[in-house]
């Protein structure tokens, strides 16, 4: 970017930079997850938009994910400070390395938790991770990772997946969630459904 930020985008991710960034201000908007290395500059904090949520740094670098569709709105510090505003829920949070917040759009609830590797950001790589992710927010996921539609069809799905997906076809992610969770998949045209046996 024109202040020499880094940003690094994951699928399906939309950001709009306006003509005057990097002038009196550094805003930006998104809508999805990117991973920004910030140039520091302490006369013009580098702000991200995302619906609510607005996002407030110095000089640092983080994981931000904020898709529309989401359940949850995360982010992840690497290094350096970031505080979080939340317009609707009157919030404001300050996060350090190593800390991996999660708000519930829905509910409003609040996570905060220390980690010891920064696993939320292996996308990067090319990876999948969850960390007892509703099955639901994991479908979203892997639609927007492998650009296929997986189409959920269970009465209680509240089943929650953990693990990580290295490089793996979407054929290996979807045999690990169904081994974890008993639940089966066949195919119906190009699209992927998930059931439930009874």
């Amino acid at each position: 970017m024109a202040d020499g930020t880094k940003i690094i985008l994951n699928s399906d991710t939309k950001v709009r930079i306006p003509n005057n960034f990097n002038k009196e201000e550094r805003t930006i908007e998104i809508e999805g997850e990117g991973f920004f290395d910030v140039t520091p500059d302490p006369d013009k904090p580098f702000v991200i938009k995302s619906g609510e949520a607005q996002v407030k740094v110095l000089g640092t670098s983080f994981d931000f994910k904020s898709y529309k569709e989401d359940e949850f709105i995360k982010l992840t510090v690497s290094t350096g400070k970031v505080r979080v505003n939340v317009a609707d829920q009157d919030l404001q949070l300050a996060v350090s390395p190593n800390e991996h917040l999660s708000i519930n759009k829905i509910d409003g609830n609040v996570r905060k938790e220390t980690i010891e590797e920064n696993n939320y950001i292996k996308w990067i790589h090319g990876s999948l991770y969850f960390n007892k992710e509703p099955i639901r927010e994991v479908i979203k996921t892997i639609n927007r990772t492998y650009n296929r539609k997986v189409i959920l069809q269970c009465k209680d799905c509240e089943y929650r997946i953990t693990g990580t997906h290295d490089n793996k076809s979407i054929e290996a992610v979807i045999e690990a969630i169904c081994f974890t969770t008993g639940l089966r998949s066949r195919l119906e045209g190009d699209n992927i459904i998930l059931y439930d046996k009874h």
